[in-house]
């Protein structure tokens, strides 16, 4: 599975989620992070719908949407990433 993570560099809330997630993650290792700043990915942006960051996407094996979270709230992080 993919975790796209996009964001912004002027987002104090994903930069709270970087933190957050390099910590989380650790207890996931099937799940890659893909980071997708908005600023350099504007076809994704555009493609997934991407109207506010942090927004994350969970994607499987075929990239086939599997759970979208926007914002970033510290303890739905962690059941997002277990998919409950």
């Amino acid at each position: 599975m993919k975790l796209l993570k996009f964001s912004a560099a002027w987002c104090q809330p994903c930069k709270q989620l970087d933190v957050f997630l390099a910590e989380a993650l650790l207890e996931y290792p099937e799940i890659e992070l893909v980071s997708m700043p908005i600023e350099d990915n504007k076809d994704s942006v555009s493609y997934y719908g991407i109207r506010t960051v942090p927004t994350m996407i969970m994607v499987d094996d075929n990239d086939q949407v599997l759970r979208t979270s926007v914002g970033f709230t510290p303890n739905k992080v962690k059941p997002f990433l277990a998919g409950t």
